[in-house]
């Protein structure tokens, strides 16, 4: 994450990073930690 980042561009950085990095799970994996994943979506 670069240093000069703002909160609202900070927001968007992390939950693009959650996304990407959710899409290299497998499948059953997701299925475990799906409430986790949707809480820290929601949260930003």
């Amino acid at each position: 994450m670069p240093n000069q980042m703002g909160i609202d561009e900070g927001k968007m950085w992390v939950k693009a990073k959650l996304q990407r990095s959710w899409q290299k799970l497998r499948a059953d994996v997701q299925e475990l930690v799906k409430d986790r994943y949707e809480a820290a979506l929601k949260t930003l």
